[in-house]
């Protein structure tokens, strides 16, 4: 006979099982952009971003973990790198603005292998890991946006956006002086309160002495979740 624990929520979805591990909230924090210019030389060339902030994760999966963003203007996700024992995620904001802003963000991952209480429903899976536990916090998705325009949760609640994919836009390119440029236009996200809304933005210029010869185009999907934060 079939063994094991299975438990739907209300949309008939499986919210857990002994199989797979929750995801939860590994950790959280702030950082502050830092109200000037980012410039980032990759491949050659030169990218010119709006004000940058950096977050820092330890990688305790092998994989980057989802983060989840809180910020009162605008931030596209430009980056993330395995940095030593650390997932480092580069924010930027509006290619040619300087931002202030502070974000709070929350990492979100697979349940860790740690009981952290001794109270609570504990869930293992075959191999004797954890694959739930009720003392860590669920990743809480309260809606999916795959274009550009908001959400809004129930009063008192609290919007953190996720991009768990983004579009990116790049113009052919351009003549400037010696060299050539290129405008990168991507998915970005801002919260108020319990609102969150997706847009698109410039969000870099990239200049290269090379002339590659290649056009503009567009790539990805927008694919941004409503995470539902309210006191973590």
């Amino acid at each position: 006979m079939t063994a094991g624990v299975l438990i739907y929520n209300d949309s008939g979805y499986i919210q857990i099982t002994e199989q797979f591990a929750n995801f939860v909230l590994l950790t959280k924090g702030t950082v502050n952009l830092d109200g000037t210019a980012w410039t980032n030389s990759s491949g050659g060339g030169t990218w010119v971003c709006g004000s940058h902030a950096q977050i820092s994760v330890a990688n305790s999966s092998g994989f980057p973990p989802l983060i989840a963003i809180q910020c009162a203007t605008e931030v596209i996700v430009f980056g993330a790198n395995l940095v030593g024992a650390n997932w480092v995620f580069d924010i930027v904001s509006v290619y040619g603005t300087a931002h202030t802003d502070t974000i709070t963000w929350y990492a979100f991952g697979p349940t860790p292998n740690v009981i952290p209480a001794n109270y609570g429903l504990e869930v293992f899976k075959a191999d004797g890991t954890l694959a739930f536990h009720s003392t860590y916090g669920p990743i809480r998705i309260t809606a999916a946006l795959t274009a550009a325009g908001t959400t809004t949760m129930t009063a008192g609640r609290s919007c953190a956006l996720l991009m768990a994919q983004t579009s990116i836009t790049c113009s052919g390119e351009l003549p400037i002086g010696p060299n050539w440029s290129r405008s990168w236009n991507g998915t970005n996200i801002k919260t108020s309160s319990n609102t969150g809304t997706v847009n698109q933005f410039q969000y870099c210029l990239s200049t290269n002495t090379v002339h590659f010869g290649t056009p503009g185009v567009t790539s990805g999907a927008v694919v941004v979740l409503a995470i539902d934060v309210t006191n973590y």
